[in-house]
């Protein structure tokens, strides 16, 4: 019984970091889909795509440079919140990015509005998928997160209020640079956080569900 719970639990975990994976390519292919639509991307993708623009950068390299610095940074400050699903995070979206960028050349989208509408509407589904995912397998904050989290402690304020202070400012810094901040910017911000967590939710539900034909085989 004992190995076959430990069996069971490690193959879980495997998963996980499966769907880890894949919620990053998601989450890459959706900022490489606005980007390449010019409708404006969320916040954080503006920032990515500031620097990108203000040093001449690779979006992909751009993306994990900035995402490097930030866990080390959080490395530096506390440690206990990088965890696999951070580096995870920091390394594969960069790469990710450059996939969907890739991908979205070869879909030849038109100039029309449109047809580059539509692509972003996509985008926006895959990225609350993506997040939803993420967090929901439960193994790493991301770096962006994690900085939230740990300035929310030392300044003594709310997480969401430094979510959203980190958010806003990323956004600022980001458009200054040359990042697009269009509709899909504010659709991203309207939307995003309830659907998000629906699929959160969704996935937390289907992790219950394993757990329990676990014991139950037990």
């Amino acid at each position: 019984m004992g190995k076959y719970l430990k069996n069971y639990i490690n193959g879980v975990y495997a998963f996980k970091l499966l769907l880890c994976i894949f919620s990053i390519i998601l989450l890459g292919i959706s900022i490489a889909f606005n980007t390449k639509a010019l409708l404006g991307t969320d916040a954080i993708a503006v920032f990515f795509n500031g620097v990108s623009n203000f040093f001449n950068l690779n979006l992909g390299l751009a993306t994990n440079i900035i995402n490097c610095i930030l866990a080390v940074i959080v490395i530096l400050i506390d440690r206990k919140y990088i965890n696999v699903g951070t580096v995870i995070y920091a390394l594969a979206l960069g790469p990710s990015i450059n996939f969907g960028i890739n991908l979205y050349e070869a879909m030849d989208v038109t100039n029309d509005y449109i047809p580059r509408f539509l692509v972003s509407i996509l985008a926006v589904v895959l990225a609350i998928i993506g997040l939803g995912i993420f967090i929901s397998v439960n193994i790493g904050v991301d770096p962006w997160s994690a900085l939230a989290i740990i300035s929310s402690k030392k300044l003594n304020k709310s997480f969401g209020f430094m979510k959203v202070s980190i958010d806003v400012v990323a956004l600022i810094v980001g458009f200054l640079l040359g990042g697009k901040v269009r509709e899909m910017t504010l659709i991203s911000a309207f939307v995003g956080g309830p659907c998000i967590q629906k699929v959160s939710e969704f996935v937390d539900n289907m992790f219950s569900k394993m757990l329990k034909f676990s014991h139950n085989k037990i």
